[in-house]
């Protein structure tokens, strides 16, 4: 059985400067993932109460809706570069207006405009990926990508749930540092876009008619919606429960140890994916889901 680090090595040798750019500027994003988890603490301290709570929630809901839109139509309209600082820029902008909001008007404002900011930031980064990769090494650049989300993401709730009992305050500082800290990664270190229209010569074209015009997409949308609103509201009412941060601080731990198994054996499934169909690739995964 292979190692991990070999496997590693075999999978993304070779990858492009900025696959690695993208990957690190998503660990530094993914660790300032604390306030979204928390926010029904947070409100709840600011004397929010239940009844008001899921207009909150909700506009947090529609921001992640509009957001990917937004993002990708930008991405090709803008190019991808300064769609993803707007996108993080904004999401810096958007914690401080959360954490200031006076009142639940305001708060549902600021929450839309924390998870549409950020969300743009995303459709961008994969763009960028479909412009640098050549074709047979995509796959190798987008599992490297969604690994770094789920590094970040484990060492995130642990993170969070410490902060949390030492003061609220501390988890919208380390997220606007990280969405700082990822748009000066992309400053500093992505390369200027390729013409946007160019780019989408090359890949095909533009805008959503390419998507409505793609079959297996329109096929497989519906079935990504049932299974982020399955994943919303069983990460929702986690939340909800009422328990207290400490409690979910364990929660986090053990989803982070999780998360940290699921990294190790991903070498020997890396090393082996290339002979497994892709779609019974995605049905195990969905399975281990479930």
């Amino acid at each position: 059985m292979p190692s991990l680090r070999s496997s590693v090595a075999d999978q993304f040798g070779g990858l492009s400067r900025q696959v690695w750019i993208l990957f690190a500027g998503t660990v530094v994003s993914r660790l300032g993932y604390l306030v979204t988890p928390f926010l029904v603490f947070y409100l709840a301290s600011r004397g929010i109460s239940a009844e008001q709570t899921p207009y909150i929630l909700g506009a947090l809901g529609a921001g992640h809706l509009i957001g990917p839109m937004l993002g990708g139509l930008l991405a090709d309209r803008l190019g991808r570069r300064p769609t993803m600082l707007i996108g993080l820029v904004g999401n810096a902008t958007a914690n401080g207006a959360l954490f200031v909001a006076p009142g639940v008007v305001t708060l549902a404002l600021a929450a839309l405009a924390l998870t549409m900011a950020g969300a743009m930031v995303g459709p961008a980064a994969y763009a960028v990926l479909a412009d640098t990769v050549a074709p047979e090494r995509r796959r190798a650049a987008y599992s490297l990508f969604g690994w770094g989300v789920n590094v970040g993401t484990a060492v995130a709730g642990v993170l969070g749930g410490f902060l949390a009992e030492h003061g609220y305050w501390l988890l919208f500082a380390v997220d606007v540092v990280c969405a700082l800290g990822y748009a000066l990664i992309v400053v500093v270190f992505l390369p200027a876009d390729r013409s946007a229209r160019r780019a989408a010569r090359e890949n095909g074209g533009a805008g959503y008619g390419v998507v409505l015009r793609d079959r297996l997409m329109l096929a497989l949308l519906p079935l990504f919606g049932v299974q982020l609103a399955v994943y919303s509201l069983t990460a929702g009412a986690t939340v909800y429960t009422h328990f207290s941060p400490a409690v979910l601080w364990w929660t986090a731990l053990l989803a982070g140890i999780s998360a940290a198994l699921v990294i190790m054996a991903m070498g020997p499934a890396i090393a082996r994916r290339t002979a497994l169909a892709e779609t019974r690739a995605e049905s195990s995964g969905l399975a281990l889901t479930a």
